[in-house]
C-alpha cells in the first residue's frame, strides 16, 4: 500500500471478486484478511481454493479499509487476474463406516477385522503416484500403509483392532492423498471414515449355580 499525509494506522486488505455465476469470490476461495500497521507497506495475503471451486480466469480486487478521524476509508486496487486450474485428483472410500472388535493379537477371529478401499479420480492427464497417509488412528488399531501407484486408481486397506484399541468409542479416519505435478504439491483430504470399536463379548460364565429341574415321575 501507499500512504499518504504520513498516515500511520492501520489497514486491513483483503481481496474481493465474482464467479462466473456473480457468486463471491469467498464461495471458491478461502481468503484471510491482512492488517497493515504502522509504517507497514506490505504484506501476504493467502488465497487458498476450495476443493469444488469453480475453475477457470476471473477478475479479482485487492481492497484496504482504514478509519481516518472515525471515518472508513475505502480503497481498491486496479483488476488482477485470478486462475483456478482443475485439483489434479480426488479421494473417496468405499465404505463411510466400519466395525472391529477389539481383540488381543493371540485370538485370530474376522470380528477384530476390517477391510475398505480408497478411489482416486484422476482429472486431465494426471497419471502420476499418489502417496497416502491415513490421520486419526487410534493406539491398539494397525492399519496398513498403501499408495496408488503410476495409473492406478485404488488402493486397498485392512484395519486390526487389537486389545488395546479403546473399545466401546468411535474414531474418525482419514485418508490423505499427496501427488506432485508441474513442480506443485496437491494434497486432498478424503472424506472422513467412522470406525466403531466394539468391546468382546464376555465369556465368563455366570457365578450363580444352575437350577435343577427334575421330571415328574
Amino acid at each position: 500500500i501507499r500512504r499518504y499525509n504520513s498516515f500511520l494506522g492501520e489497514v486491513q486488505v483483503t481481496a474481493e471478486g465474482f464467479s462466473s455465476g456473480k457468486e463471491p469470490l469467498t464461495k471458491n476461495v478461502e481468503v484471510q484478511p491482512v492488517t497493515l500497521k504502522g509504517a507497514d507497506a506490505r504484506a501476504t495475503l493467502m488465497l487458498k481454493a476450495k476443493p469444488d471451486a469453480e475453475t477457470g480466469t476471473r477478475m479479482m480486487l485487492f481492497k484496504g479499509e482504514a478509519k481516518v478521524n472515525g471515518q472508513t476509508v475505502t480503497q481498491y486496487s486496479r483488476a488482477v487476474a485470478l486462475t483456478i486450474d482443475p485439483f489434479p485428483f480426488t479421494l473417496a472410500s468405499s465404505l463411510p463406516r466400519l466395525a472391529v472388535t477389539a481383540l488381543p493379537p493371540e485370538k485370530k477371529s474376522a470380528a477384530s477385522e476390517a477391510e475398505f478401499s480408497v478411489k482416486a479420480n484422476r482429472r486431465g492427464w494426471f497419471t502420476d503416484d499418489i502417496s497416502l497417509a491415513v490421520e486419526g488412528v487410534p493406539e491398539g488399531v494397525v492399519i496398513n500403509t498403501t499408495n496408488i501407484t503410476r495409473g492406478a486408481s485404488e488402493a486397498a486397506y485392512k484395519i486390526v483392532a487389537t486389545d488395546k484399541a479403546p473399545a466401546g468409542k468411535e474414531v474418525s479416519l482419514t485418508v490423505v492423498g499427496t501427488a506432485n505435478l508441474n513442480g506443485r504439491s496437491y494434497q486432498f483430504r478424503g472424506p472422513p471414515i467412522v470406525v466403531t470399536i466394539n468391546a468382546p463379548a464376555s465369556d465368563t460364565k455366570s457365578d450363580k449355580p444352575a437350577e435343577k429341574s427334575t421330571a415328574a415321575k
